[in-house]
């Protein structure tokens, strides 16, 4: 920037820019500035006027936009890296997923534990209570005091419970659920396994 006010000035052409700058305390700032030369008859540089305007407001919701639309990339990003790595684990282990985001009290839910449950694919993402309402009230209390703590701690949990089913059959699950932070959001995302028969 300075190279190229330098070259403005030297050559007599005008010149416009965005410049960060500093105030005598220090403090940066956006500086908007624009001059052009006023020009002798002979074609000479006379002087120069200059227009100079504070932006840093207009730069700095810029860069907060900036920010945010890249910070949304990087999300969109995560969904389909983690979207993938869902679809080989449920290939290759036959298990179902869930991911549960704290922020939002939202469940989604693999195909085959859907299946496993036989709830209705169309009620997903659905509220965390659509499954926790299922688990027996014996269980209850050990699987509320673990899914408190990760949600509140990060702290992740491994239980058996007994489920009763969407369509009135009782099976026993296994869960094994993982706590990750996600911007503002926590996210618990784990596998779970019927193991009724095991």
């Amino acid at each position: 920037t300075i190279e190229a006010i330098d070259s403005a000035l030297r050559n007599g052409i005008e010149f416009s820019g965005e410049i960060l700058n500093y105030r005598k305390s220090g403090e940066t700032f956006w500086n908007q500035l624009t001059f052009k030369p006023e020009l002798n008859l002979d074609g000479s540089v006379h002087h120069f006027i200059g227009i100079s305007r504070d932006i840093t407001p207009q730069k700095t919701a810029e860069i907060k936009a900036a920010q945010f639309q890249f910070e949304a990339s990087q999300k969109a990003t995560e969904l389909e890296l983690l979207s993938s790595h869902l679809a080989s684990a449920q290939r290759s282990a036959k298990i179902g997923i869930f991911d549960y985001s704290v922020k939002e009290d939202l469940a989604f839910w693999s195909q085959e534990l859907i299946e496993m449950t036989g709830f209705p694919r169309d009620r997903f993402p659905a509220p965390g209570d659509i499954f926790i309402s299922r688990i027996d009230g014996s269980d209850r209390p050990q699987f509320d005091a673990l899914f408190a703590r990760a949600k509140q701690h990060g702290v992740p949990y491994e239980i058996t419970v007994k489920v009763h089913r969407h369509d009135g059959g009782v099976m026993y699950m296994q869960i094994i659920a993982d706590v990750r932070d996600v911007g503002d959001d926590r996210r618990i995302a784990g596998i779970a396994r019927d193991v009724t028969n095991e």
